[in-house]
């Protein structure tokens, strides 16, 4: 397997990690394992046959386990960002219309040909832009009688950012500072948050360490699509820690 095929099983077995993380773990009964199961069938469009699939390669094998054997399957090609912006309006316009239908919808307004977009394009490109199914669920959810979005439960969900800091002047040097910081989405507690001298994703690393410290792991974890959350050790470190990344 030549060096593009490695990284992509690789590729493919973060994802797969990120799907079955809340398997591997101590569910209080079969019950509950079942039923957690099928909440990720269907956020993910996945059977739980292959999802047990997963589960069972990694318990045998851990994350090698999880590499595709054989020919690494070709990547689907990259959706255009006017397609996309027209499949985020269908799915804002009904929040529980799955990616099969946007794609339905799509070929019967002639926006594209059928059977040329493909469900796993869609569903990643959707998904990295904050539209997947579990997002629309977590926006949905009852209880509330105001629009305004929060979990229901404290470490339920983390939200990170970046922000631009006070510029100081330190030697005669002008030196930029930035604020990592995560809250809990129910409490608006502040998990953590400082200032670093730069925007790598280092400062990222170092501010979800010491809020796991302090508090533990989260359910999961909401970021924008800045480059410093898009990483492999961001993906790496969720997938083994069983933190749901979104």
């Amino acid at each position: 397997m030549g060096m593009k095929d490695q990284k992509a099983a690789k590729e493919i077995a973060e994802r797969r990690m990120m799907m079955i993380a809340p398997l591997i773990g101590a569910l209080s009964s079969q019950e509950e394992y079942y039923a957690k199961r099928r909440e990720i069938s269907a956020e993910y469009e996945v059977s739980t046959r292959t999802l047990q699939r997963y589960v069972d390669a990694y318990n045998e094998s851990g994350m090698d386990g999880l590499q595709p054997k054989g020919k690494v399957p070709q990547q689907n090609p990259v959706i255009s960002r006017e397609i996309l912006e027209e499949a985020i309006r269908l799915r804002r316009e009904v929040p529980s219309r799955s990616v099969p239908t946007i794609i339905r919808i799509l070929e019967l307004e002639g926006k594209v040909e059928e059977d040329v977009l493909k469900r796993t394009t869609l569903q990643h490109a959707l998904a990295r832009e904050g539209y997947s199914s579990q997002m629309m669920k977590m926006y949905q959810d009852n209880g509330y009688a105001s629009q305004r979005f929060a979990r229901a439960h404290r470490c339920d969900l983390w939200q990170g950012d970046i922000k631009y800091g006070p510029t100081l002047r330190i030697g005669g040097k002008v030196q930029p500072t930035y604020m990592s910081c995560l809250i809990d989405d129910a409490t608006r507690y502040i998990i953590h948050a400082q200032f670093y001298g730069d925007m790598e994703q280092t400062i990222v690393e170092d501010t979800l360490k010491k809020g796991i410290q302090k508090f533990g792991l989260p359910r999961r974890i909401y970021f924008d699509n800045g480059s410093q959350y898009r990483t492999h050790w961001m993906k790496r470190a969720c997938g083994l820690l069983g933190v749901r990344l979104l």
